[in-house]
């Protein structure tokens, strides 16, 4: 048996075991006009890209979970010529000190002044402030810190308590 191509109306009928051919999917035929319609989409696509990241404001909003803090900043690693922060923190460009217009400059950590990071047990965003969390080889909030008191050293728990909140 030899096995071919059959119109739908003309499939033989096969038995159980047989095998039943299979069509191959055919290309659409396409138009005249297609490739340029295709080129127009993707320069439409391209330029609503270009938009999309030009609307893109580089400033996430930053909100202390204890305390209310609230404030435009930049998100993620920090790292200058003298120094790095070991996981990715808010901050911002100090707006107590003018800018420095020295050519050439590298920026220093002294430039930036960091609002917070994420709670590395809760992952909620805290501000740096001795009320809203406590640095003990990674950054934790008081919250946690009171949830969790079993697992922190007497040191920690007693900065905390020194700082608490009004």
């Amino acid at each position: 048996m030899v096995l071919g191509f059959f119109a739908p109306d003309t499939i033989p009928e096969l038995g159980e075991n047989s095998i039943r051919p299979q069509r191959e999917p055919r290309a659409p035929v396409a138009a005249a006009d297609a490739p340029e319609t295709e080129s127009v989409e993707q320069s439409q696509k391209a330029e609503q890209q270009s938009e999309d990241l030009s609307n893109v404001e580089p400033f996430v909003q930053f909100n202390c979970s204890i305390c209310g803090l609230s404030e435009k900043c930049f998100f993620g690693d920090l790292k200058a010529l003298d120094g790095f922060y070991p996981s990715p923190v808010f901050y911002m460009r100090d707006p107590f000190l003018p800018p420095r217009r020295v050519k050439g400059r590298k920026l220093q950590l002294s430039d930036f002044l960091v609002l917070g990071s994420s709670c590395s047990l809760c992952s909620q965003s805290v501000c740096l402030d001795k009320a809203c969390s406590v640095y003990f080889g990674t950054l934790f909030c008081t919250t946690c810190i009171i949830r969790e008191r079993r697992r922190f050293p007497e040191t920690v728990l007693q900065v905390r308590d020194n700082h608490r909140c009004c």
